[in-house]
């Protein structure tokens, strides 16, 4: 979503489900909360933009929290066995890539993954994900973490 596909929402769809003074909870996505954002919505509307704290949603979302993110966990497990080294190969092989999150389904081919704990803790989504640097279970990985491997 950008700033374009935000107004259009605001105007052509959010304007008709507010009919009397609302406060509007938004994560701090530049598009929401950026002053050309919120304008769109006090034009609009006669909504009050309400900025939540950087990373609380996955704290404040029960269904993401509860369901979503098990099921995300599943789906990549899944995946990451359907594509994982052929059973002739005893050697386990990586994928490294430091630009995509681990928690957002690209994960380390790494037998460590199943066993991280540290995937469980983390708020981070796309790009912006820091956890990977910081993973206890990964770092201490004995398997080769190179894509030449």
């Amino acid at each position: 979503m950008n700033s374009t596909v935000w107004s259009f929402y605001v105007r052509e769809l959010f304007r008709c489900e507010v009919d009397a003074p609302s406060v509007l909870l938004l994560d701090n996505f530049d598009a929401h909360v950026s002053e050309e954002g919120i304008n769109v919505v006090a034009e609009t509307t006669s909504a009050l933009v309400c900025q939540l704290p950087a990373n609380i949603t996955a704290v404040c979302q029960p269904l993401y929290v509860g369901m979503m993110g098990p099921l995300k966990k599943k789906i990549t497990t899944k995946w990451l066995a359907d594509i994982s080294v052929p059973e002739e190969d005893s050697q386990p092989t990586a994928v490294k890539d430091e630009s995509v999150c681990r928690k957002c389904g690209l994960v380390e081919l790494c037998v460590c993954w199943e066993e991280c704990v540290c995937w469980d803790e983390c708020v981070c989504y796309g790009d912006a994900c820091l956890c990977y640097e910081e993973c206890i279970c990964l770092k201490s990985c004995e398997i080769d973490m190179d894509l030449d491997a």
